[in-house]
């Protein structure tokens, strides 16, 4: 049986309430009022409802508040879905002119109701599918069998079809419906879905220069920054292998730089931090940085060679940002130098710190 929510019988009771210029009330097939033009009332048992539903009345006239327990004069009128007596409508007031009222508010509470329940089911519906589409993509190990197949199918989603998966991570939460939407429209077979804090989406197949158009066209949607992960065309790996190289992707994507996009192809030295244990990863920063006294002291180094890198070695450009002059920063990286015995700004050595910098993220925070 249908259950009225005290918080959908309130709504109802106000919506009607602003129509007809009388007291409403709606009671629970327990005979509990649930919602009343006077809250006061709200919670009190209502005998004439129980009188309705134990005799299966069509409607019980009260002429006088004492006639019944918790009941005021007025009429009182089941509300029936599916042939089931949910509750019971109660109009206060005159008899003569509660009754003229009685049937029509009957209806629009019943229709208002079923209004509701759909509601409620299609909202049911839409987190079933959601939930289905994180297991499908977002969940390791998940067997494509015919009923999943099917089940797929219900929700209008085709599994089976060759797809390319994306994961966007909005500055602002509130982005994330614009981001679906877009993505949404843009084809109908694609599918997008909140986890999170992250929108992860599985497009129809298409090359890198189409996928970038979408981003770029989801991009135009927001206002805030945004960051996108983005897997690779290879169709020999299931869904879900797809769906981690794009979050891979994604947490590779540095603050500072000018994309807001990567694709898994592009990554070279990130698919190998993963491999290494965080205490190798503090033993190498520390190896190269054994001088240093302090944590302090290694972070303000690595963010200097850090800002160097990103503007491409430029003295100039990375003085610029860093607020110093051009020989300021020259006499900083001199010093980082004698201190380990390795140039920042010699070929042979960048490698070596840009493996610094990405470990020093893991133990020492973000630089």
């Amino acid at each position: 049986m249908l259950e009225l929510s005290k918080q959908d019988a309130a709504d109802i009771v106000d919506q009607l309430s602003k129509l007809i210029n009388m007291k409403i009330n709606i009671v629970n097939s327990k005979s509990i009022i649930i919602a009343n033009s006077d809250e006061s009332r709200v919670g009190d048992f209502h005998e004439a409802t129980k009188r309705i539903i134990e005799d299966h009345l069509t409607e019980l006239i009260v002429k006088k508040d004492t006639q019944f327990s918790g009941t005021q004069a007025g009429t009182n009128l089941p509300l029936i879905i599916n042939n089931e007596i949910i509750g019971v409508v109660g109009i206060t007031g005159e008899v003569k002119t509660a009754k003229a009222y009685g049937q029509i508010i009957k209806k629009m509470c019943e229709i208002l109701i079923q209004g509701k329940a759909r509601d409620i089911l299609i909202e049911q519906r839409k987190r079933e599918k959601e939930l289905f589409q994180i297991e499908w993509i977002c969940e390791k190990d998940i067997l494509i069998t015919d009923s999943f197949i099917a089940e797929g199918n219900s929700y209008d989603i085709n599994i089976m079809l060759k797809r390319r998966v994306l994961v966007f991570s909005p500055k602002v939460k509130d982005d994330r419906n614009a981001i679906i939407n877009t993505i949404l429209i843009d084809d109908k077979n694609n599918i997008a879905f909140k986890n999170r804090n992250i929108v992860v989406a599985a497009i129809t197949d298409r090359a890198n220069d189409k996928v970038i158009q979408l981003v770029e066209k989801i991009k135009l949607k927001i206002k805030n920054s945004l960051k996108v992960g983005i897997d690779e065309q290879d169709y020999n790996m299931n869904i879900n292998d797809q769906y981690l190289k794009a979050y891979k992707s994604l947490q590779t994507i540095s603050s500072n730089t000018q994309s807001i996009y990567i694709f898994y192809e592009d990554l070279f030295i990130e698919l190998l931090e993963d491999e290494i244990s965080l205490k190798r990863k503090k033993e190498y920063v520390l190896k190269i940085f054994h001088n240093y006294t302090n944590y302090y002291e290694i972070r303000k180094a690595i963010h200097l060679i850090k800002t160097l890198y990103d503007q491409d070695s430029s003295l100039k450009a990375a003085a610029d940002i860093l607020g110093m002059h051009p020989n300021t920063l020259q006499y900083q990286l001199k010093k980082i130098y004698s201190k380990t015995n390795l140039d920042p700004r010699t070929v042979n050595n960048i490698g070596i710190y840009i493996l610094a910098i990405k470990f020093s993220n893991d133990i020492l925070g973000v630089v």
